[in-house]
């Protein structure tokens, strides 16, 4: 048995065969982003109102896709524990408005902030398309921000990069 291609071996001994992925546009995917890089990208790209995309450790939910309600903080006081683990102090941390998944790319915020670890970051999405709500949605109150719909590419990139440590799934 060839466990290096098949995924019932890969499971069983723990092999992962890591790889460089081209996308049909050209460019290639690294399947790892470190927690410096992650830091780095977090502080020089994301800015209020970015998209973003960062790992969760949660079988059910491998990535978080969120909104920016603030630039990059460094946290100087004590630890502060929520869903998205501690925050250490002097930890790098930003200030999220959480989307839900309505379909494979179609997401909607809703009411509920959080603060991410910088580390845990893995794409500022830069392709997404905001959706204005339908007519008969238009009774629910929705920002510019409401409903978003992601690019492919981009969405395939955090996956890769959310389950480079992890199962990938089938």
């Amino acid at each position: 048995m060839n466990f290096s291609r098949c995924h019932l071996g890969a499971l069983r001994v723990g092999a992962i065969n890591r790889c460089r992925i081209h996308l049909e546009s050209g460019g290639l995917c690294s399947e790892k982003v470190t927690a410096h890089e992650s830091v780095e990208m977090a502080k020089s790209k994301v800015k209020i109102g970015s998209i973003l995309g960062s790992e969760c450790a949660n079988s059910t939910e491998p990535y978080v896709i969120s909104r920016a309600i603030s630039e990059v903080k460094d946290n100087p006081e004590g630890t502060h524990c929520h869903w998205m683990g501690a925050i250490e102090g002097g930890m790098p941390y930003i200030e999220c408005k959480k989307y839900r998944k309505n379909s494979e790319l179609n997401y909607s915020e809703i009411e509920y902030t959080f603060k991410m670890p910088a580390d845990d970051l893995k794409i500022v999405f830069e392709k997404q398309k905001h959706v204005e709500p339908t007519r008969s949605s238009a009774r629910i109150s929705q920002d510019r921000h409401g409903i978003i719909d992601l690019d492919s590419s981009e969405m395939l990139t955090l996956q890769l990069r959310c389950f480079a440590r992890n199962e990938i799934p089938m």
